[in-house]
């Protein structure tokens, strides 16, 4: 069996982000349903014979998981959990410190955040907590300092004192020395906390066994957690804690209990007696029982794939090392390096460093590329990675040399955990972080490589350059600064025009282009995106995940007020009233909620026939078309104006001037120039004789009679290598606004309407109005 073949839905997609968590095979999840479907299980508490049975396949499973970590029920026992989190919380919760607190907790600062987590939950139960460097952890497990720790022996104190360290950094790869463990239970640690106490290691191994193997008959801590879809993919939401059976008695500290961790409990007086197996007193309510069989599937997978842990160690370790170099060698024209490594060993030894390469990219002057941009450019070469600093706030400020206070800057700045503010003052917030997993292949690698070499690679052979591109940028901006008055504003704008007006009925498909005067409502304009289309687990589609999206072609027909859609190259059509009704079985629909861009919203359900033929046409099972309700109070978030499914405004304005000036820096035959401005998907299009991208200048605008807002950029995603004509992907043109762009991607103008009086929205706007720049931002504005 080749592996390719249990992996086909990925059908062009570069997965490398198994840190995060990797792929679960087809015929895995064909064998767990197999299972299900032959198989019948109830709840391990029931006394039934199918529930016997039930609790007896779930202690296989124990055993399987024990077995694969090379140790078995005598060494260590197993408590479920619903991951590796809730492994560490149970762990903070439990841990007996001794007699009057007298014991520490000490960690290693470069960890994932749920140890961090830790600290809060023991702060009130222990006399210590503190956080060890990489540098003095290493100077403390230096082979002198060994051997003076096995010759003291120091555990005889009183109290007991908590070592919580991650086998494998989640940022960096970087692998742990697993001998740090037995050193750490010989008191290694007492100098650096001058505390003499009996020590414990909790050692997170969730990075490290996902691609490695793990053996406990080498290396025994006390305690080691994990997560299951780490490894397999499938299940998630299940993780384990093994406990070494001679440190079971330091997790007495727990109050909670529950049902089925018993042996009885009154209800009339605080008279509990917990059950004497460790994993029964821990296993609250009943156990994600169906999950737990998966995991036989998940290993059998792996030994049918793969073969063994350490055979995945070499394959994803050889594609990680042959990433490494290539980023490291890699140069612009002028020999200034493309690429910052974050890495504590040079990717030549599986033993020391696991298959995670993490960087920042360099532009040719030696400033830093946004990881935001770096983020847009892989996904619209479809290529899957992850940003930011990866719940690995430790490692994450060492390797980008932030200090505390840099830290507290960046959050006064806005930044915060998981968002897109990549840069402050020109220096990165966190990285770029590629991963593999047994499945990956050296097609990944290249694809990301030829994306970061096509897209981030100054070859000093653009059409214009990065330099002449600012310097034409803001030629244009100085444009409009040096304009002084409103009068003079509108005079030397007499000759722009509203070329076009689209709208898109469906969100995310195609454009309709209506004759004549259109009406403005409370929303933008009227009918436009007012609809979407949801997969059959109720999220919206887009272009970003479905690119035929393009082909589908909503017409309005005001006279019959219906919407008319028809599919490019099909002949046939399916139309839903324009119209709400007032009951929604008038349809054969049912109220409904989605998101879109996080924002719930309150639609219904245009009915089986148009969700049938989207479904046929498009080749999805389930999905539905849902049309917003008028009712619906969805605002923006920064212009608190009301919003139809649009993402962040009512209006998109594009320039065809810069339009065309793009058009002339793009190189790639692929990209057609004559539907370049369609990609852009904006609502207004102008044109007439102004510099390229002096619309980023405008604060007020006026079309014909209306009178609008400029509310910021657009910031561009990989729709726009969408050819709106196909629906075919391409690299252009967001590769080459990468490379004009100093920070994020942006093309095109959000704009929101400003009535006039009480008009509640209502106006009208047609192709051919005059477009007048009634307010230019001031310099201090930029």
């Amino acid at each position: 069996m080749v592996v390719s073949d249990e992996f086909r839905r990925l059908k062009g997609v570069h997965y490398m982000d198994h840190a995060a968590g990797t792929l679960y095979s087809e015929q895995q999840m064909r064998d767990v349903m197999e299972d299900l479907c032959s198989s019948v299980y109830g709840n391990p508490h029931s006394l039934s014979i199918v529930s016997k049975q039930t609790d007896n396949v779930v202690d296989q499973i124990r055993y399987r998981v024990l077995q694969h970590f090379n140790t078995n029920a005598d060494e260590y026992d197993i408590i479920f959990t619903s991951g590796a989190t809730a492994a560490l919380k149970l762990v903070a919760e439990s841990f007996n410190f001794g007699c009057d607190q007298k014991g520490a907790f000490v960690y290693k600062q470069e960890n994932h955040t749920s140890i961090l987590g830790m600290r809060e939950v023991v702060a009130e139960r222990c006399s210590s907590i503190k956080s060890l460097s990489l540098k003095v952890l290493t100077n403390l497990f230096s082979p002198h300092t060994k051997r003076a720790a096995v010759e003291t022996k120091c555990n005889s104190g009183v109290g007991n004192s908590l070592f919580a360290v991650s086998a494998q950094c989640n940022f960096s790869g970087a692998k742990m020395p697993l001998e740090w463990v037995e050193m750490v239970q010989d008191g290694i640690l007492e100098n650096a906390t001058d505390m003499k106490t009996k020590w414990f290691c909790l050692l997170d191994a969730t990075s490290l066994i996902s691609t490695s193997p793990l053996d406990l008959s080498l290396v025994k801590p006390d305690f080691v957690t994990l997560s299951f879809y780490k490894i397999f993919g499938y299940p998630s939401g299940l993780g384990a804690l093994l406990v070494k059976n001679s440190s079971s008695h330091l997790l007495s500290e727990r109050k909670y209990f529950g049902g089925g961790t018993v042996l009885m409990a009154m209800s009339g007086q605080r008279v509990h007696k917990l059950r004497p197996v460790l994993h029964e007193r821990f296993e609250d309510g009943t156990l994600p029982y169906l999950s737990i069989i998966s995991i036989r599937h998940g290993f059998n997978t792996i030994a049918r794939l793969a073969g063994s842990m350490d055979q995945i160690r070499q394959h994803t370790f050889s594609l990680a090392r042959r990433a490494h170099h290539a980023l490291k060698s890699l140069c612009h024209y002028n020999n200034n390096p493309v690429a910052i490594l974050y890495c504590d060993n040079d990717f030549e030894d599986p033993e020391t460093q696991g298959p995670i390469v993490n960087f920042n990219l360099l532009k040719s002057d030696g400033s830093h590329v946004g990881y935001h941009k770096v983020l847009v450019m892989a996904n619209s070469h479809n290529i899957q990675l992850r940003t930011g600093c990866f719940c690995n706030p430790g490692a994450c400020q060492r390797h980008l040399g932030h200090t505390d206070k840099d830290l507290q800057v960046h959050f006064e700045a806005g930044h915060i955990c998981g968002d897109q503010l990549d840069l402050i003052n020109g220096l990165p917030t966190g990285s770029a972080r590629i991963s593999f997993g047994y499945m990956s292949t050296e097609e990944d690698v290249n694809a990301f490589l030829n994306m970061i070499y096509q897209c981030f690679v100054d070859h000093g052979s653009l059409k214009i350059s990065s330099e002449d591109c600012q310097e034409e940028w803001h030629d244009a901006v100085d444009d409009v600064r040096s304009i002084p008055t409103e009068g003079y504003l509108e005079a030397k704008t007499s000759q722009v025009k509203l070329s076009q007006v689209v709208l898109y009925p469906i969100k995310s498909c195609g454009g309709f282009k209506p004759n004549g005067s259109w009406a403005i409502g409370p929303r933008g304009l009227i009918y436009d995106r007012t609809w979407m289309i949801v997969s059959a687990a109720g999220t919206a589609l887009t272009q970003s995940l479905e690119p035929r999206l393009a082909l589908v072609h909503p017409h309005i027909d005001m006279n019959r007020r219906l919407l008319h859609i028809r599919f490019s190259g099909y002949a046939d059509s399916v139309s839903v009233p324009l119209d709400e009704t007032d009951n929604c079985e008038n349809v054969n629909g049912s109220l409904c909620q989605s998101k879109v861009c996080g924002d719930r919203i309150k639609g219904v359900d245009c009915g089986d026939a148009v969700a049938s033929w989207l479904s046929s046409h498009l080749g999805r099972i389930g999905i539905r078309l849902v049309r917003q309700l008028q009712e619906d109070k969805r605002q923006g978030n920064e212009v608190k104006k009301a919003l139809a499914l649009s993402n962040k405004a009512q209006f998109l304005m594009v320039s065809a001037e810069s339009v065309s000036w793009l058009a002339e820096q793009i190189q790639d035959d692929l990209c057609i120039r004559e539907g370049l401005v369609d990609r852009f998907r904006a609502n207004l299009i102008i044109e007439g004789p102004i510099p390229p991208f002096s619309e980023k200048k405008w604060s007020k605008i006026k079309i014909g009679t209306q009178h609008f807002s400029v509310d910021g950029p657009c910031t561009r995603c990989g729709v726009v290598c969408v050819d709106q004509a196909t629906g075919e992907r391409t690299n252009e043109p967001l590769r080459t606004l990468s490379k004009i762009s100093q920070r994020n991607i942006h093309f095109g103008m959000y704009l929101s309407h400003q009535p006039d009086g009480d008009d509640d929205g209502i106006g009208l706007i047609s192709c051919g109005n005059l477009v007048s720049i009634i307010e230019a931002k001031s310099q201090d504005q930029d």
